[in-house]
């Protein structure tokens, strides 16, 4: 495919750049730019020469979302106008960051909005300057926020708070994106492209194997052995507060294997706990569906416990004669996808 706005690299160290060129309305995404997304994002996931994947604006827009221009020119016109395609579409691209079996990064540099909150999300690291900001600002063009930003969002920050963004269409800062745990880093704008490349060529340096088992969730497969708890009776540990579920079941897997833990930091949340841990202040526990939904970093390593205090049984259940909302429906499909 030829492409008229996007660049697509290949560099010596297996470094992808997709970076995202048309400046004439800030990276606005038309049906052309979403074709050439999809195909590049393919093309690097079927490419072998191919370890580390980064997406890119230029700097002074990642993405300012769907192209509304283009659909006003199409009114202007007379023609038909129907964006289930374009929202589609970005939506596979976005999906088919997340499902790809390299790391990508995401470097964000200026307003990312709408649909590009969407492609922001979708890598497993995102960099920033520190002028970048995300709004999802389909409200205030009298629309719903789509293209998968929705769902992205509530997997990282829980419903309130994604309610809370999209109803409200304030802009996110790139601090505040840090704090929320969003972006992985902050840098100043000059600093951006040299700090997302030295981070990729480090990422694309390291177990690129371990990386694709990550992503994959290979770790849960039954056919690869759990690791004995015991080897690690020796490590600093990061537990949550007593009275959590995960507390009590980890105090008791190392009470079966004979050691008590030397707890260093205690925290509420499984994903604080994880975050403290990424950066190497000790050992936490963690259940397998939060580590699918949280960023994926190079110097964690997972290991798989075995025992019944290892697994925790969740039940719901529903009325199959009984009349099910749209909600009701969407929350089973998904509880049969995590489940």
């Amino acid at each position: 495919m030829e492409l008229k706005k996007l660049i697509y690299t290949v560099d010596a160290d297996g470094i992808a750049v997709i970076t995202m060129n048309y400046m004439k309305n800030l990276n606005a995404i038309d049906e052309q730019m979403a074709d050439e997304l999809m195909y590049v994002v393919d093309a690097a996931e079927k490419d072998p020469n191919v370890k580390v994947v980064v997406l890119k604006g230029t700097d002074r827009a990642f993405s300012a979302g769907g192209d509304i221009g283009y659909f006003y020119n199409l009114i202007q016109a007379g023609g038909e106008v129907n964006m289930d395609g374009l929202i589609g579409k970005v939506g596979v691209v976005a999906d088919g960051l997340k499902r790809m079996s390299k790391l990508v990064i995401t470097s964000v540099c200026g307003a990312s909005a709408g649909a590009g909150v969407s492609l922001a999300l979708g890598g497993d690291f995102m960099i920033c300057a520190d002028n970048a900001k995300f709004i999802l600002a389909f409200v205030n063009i009298g629309l719903v926020p789509d293209t998968g930003a929705t769902y992205l969002l509530t997997k990282s920050l829980g419903t309130a708070r994604t309610m809370e963004l999209a109803a409200t269409g304030r802009p996110v800062s790139a601090e505040e994106a840090k704090e929320l745990g969003l972006a992985y880093k902050v840098v100043a704008k000059e600093e951006l492209d040299e700090a997302t490349m030295k981070f990729a060529r480090k990422l694309a340096a390291g177990p690129l194997l371990s990386y694709k088992n990550i992503k994959n969730k290979n770790y849960l497969n039954q056919k690869y052995p759990a690791v004995p708890l015991g080897r690690f009776a020796d490590l600093p540990f990061i537990m949550l507060t007593q009275g959590n579920d995960t507390r009590t079941r980890g105090d008791r897997l190392c009470r079966n294997v004979g050691f008590k833990p030397n707890i260093v930091l205690e925290f509420n949340q499984q994903s604080t706990a994880y975050m403290a841990s990424s950066t190497q202040l000790g050992a936490t526990f963690i259940s397998d569906i939060l580590v699918s939904q949280l960023p994926t970093f190079e110097n964690l390593v997972y290991y798989k416990l075995d025992g019944e205090e290892a697994k925790r049984k969740v039940f719901f259940y529903y009325k199959t004669h009984k009349y099910k909302t749209r909600v009701m429906e969407e929350f089973i499909r998904m509880m049969h996808e995590q489940i």
